[in-house]
């Protein structure tokens, strides 16, 4: 195997440092995406409660379907959290792999470990209501 230039080992470490700022850049907007989707459930959920403590509205059966159906979009906050939590982690792995190829001492101790998605759900379909 023929070694690299000086040079076009430079751009490579640049390269790798690149990729690995857009990684973490990336990380840090999911980060922000989980607590404006944090914040608009938790208003959701406060005032889906004010709703709730309001006798009359309950008799309606159409009025508690809709409630249901709310109930079980709101899930998706949950889901979406995990979601975004178990790619940040493969981000933050992945930006550490890229740190590791940079210092050849430690590259070989590096192990990426990718598991499968966070969430098996597919649909958001009206069904049981869990609270989490």
């Amino acid at each position: 195997m023929t070694e690299m230039s000086d040079q076009s080992k430079a751009i490579e470490i640049t390269t790798i440092m690149d990729l690995q700022e857009q990684i973490l850049m990336a990380a840090t907007d999911l980060e922000r995406a989980t607590e404006l989707i944090a914040s608009a459930s938790g208003d959701l959920w406060q005032r889906l409660g004010a709703v709730m403590e309001h006798p009359d509205i309950l008799g309606n059966a159409r009025l508690q379907g809709d409630l249901q159906a709310v109930m079980t979009a709101l899930q998706f906050e949950d889901m979406t959290r995990q979601i975004i939590t178990h790619n940040q982690i493969r981000m933050h792995c992945l930006a550490d792999a890229l740190g590791a190829v940079l210092d050849a001492d430690i590259a070989p101790a590096v192990a990426v470990s990718i598991k499968p998605s966070a969430v098996a759900q597919r649909a958001m379909d009206a069904g049981s209501t869990e609270l989490f």
